[in-house]
């Protein structure tokens, strides 16, 4: 029998698929492409890997969770060799992270 998705790990998705949409529109303004000519397709690329991520936490899967986080390491990489690196960067993925964790051993 499936686990029950708790109802902040719906609420995260949610936000996350709303993040995702607005990251594929941010990849095509003036501004990601006065970034760099890498910057809009590392967008996309990051917002389809954080779909596969999102899809795989919305089904209880650890690999989800897994995903996430990857990503999350990734995207700090980058912003610290941009120079675009902050707390901010950490913070808000780490609350979302953390009650990831608190139900991880629940999914499969």
């Amino acid at each position: 029998m499936p686990q029950q998705r708790p109802w902040f790990i719906t609420v995260i998705c949610i936000l996350g698929f709303i993040t995702l949409l607005l990251s594929i529109l941010a990849a095509f303004t003036e501004t990601a492409k006065a970034i760099g000519a890498w910057y809009s397709p590392y967008l996309v690329l990051g917002a389809v890997i954080g779909l596969v991520a999102y899809t795989g936490i919305w089904r209880m899967k650890k690999w989800g969770v897994l995903t996430f986080v990857g990503l999350f390491a990734v995207n700090n990489i980058v912003l610290f060799v941009m120079g675009a690196w902050n707390m901010s960067a950490l913070i808000l993925p780490a609350v979302l992270i953390a009650p990831l964790f608190w139900k991880y051993k629940l999914m499969s």
